[in-house]
């Protein structure tokens, strides 16, 4: 359980980083990258947690991993825009100017991404993540696991709390 723990902050704080990169070089520095306040973005979480403990142990094949990252991740970020539209009237990307897209939720130079990712991910971050988790096990990181956790989990709580009730609704177009 600690260890999906860790996973899911890594991955959350990662893929705030890595939002705030795209949307610093795209010009969309306005718009946060997720729901929260603080710097973990859920889904990017979601992501690494499935990465780490089901994708992970199917096969150490690269196109296969390649192909199961771009799948199961392609699909999270579909439900969770479904998610974010219906629940907080959020679209926090749009995909209608890409070329290969489905509606304005997910498209094929993403889901690319994603697969190369994620493939990367497991073959060459996870084993390091893993080596780093099992070396420094300790009072100290069981805490400052669960104190992180603890602050993203009221941080969920507040947030939601606040979105649903303004419920406003904006969007950030990606260029294509």
């Amino acid at each position: 359980m600690l260890e999906c723990i860790y996973f899911f902050i890594i991955g959350a704080f990662a893929g705030w980083l890595l939002e705030c990169a795209f949307r610093y070089v795209s010009g969309h520095l306005d718009k946060s990258p997720g729901i929260l306040n603080t710097p973990f973005c859920i889904l990017y979480g979601l992501g690494t947690l499935v990465l780490s403990t089901v994708i992970s142990r199917i096969t150490t094949n690269s196109a296969i991993l390649f192909l199961l990252s771009a799948a199961v991740l392609t699909l999270m970020e579909y439900v969770t825009y479904i998610l974010l539209r219906d629940v907080y009237g959020l679209k926090l990307w749009d995909y209608s100017n890409m070329t290969f897209r489905l509606d304005e939720k997910v498209c094929l130079e993403f889901s690319l991404i994603w697969g190369t990712l994620g493939m990367l991910y497991i073959k060459y971050l996870l084993p390091v993540l893993k080596g780093f988790f099992y070396a420094a096990k300790g009072p100290v990181l069981i805490f400052s696991i669960y104190l992180l956790f603890g602050i993203i989990f009221v941080d969920l709580i507040y947030s939601n709390y606040k979105l649903l009730r303004s419920k406003k609704m904006y969007t950030v177009k990606i260029n294509g």
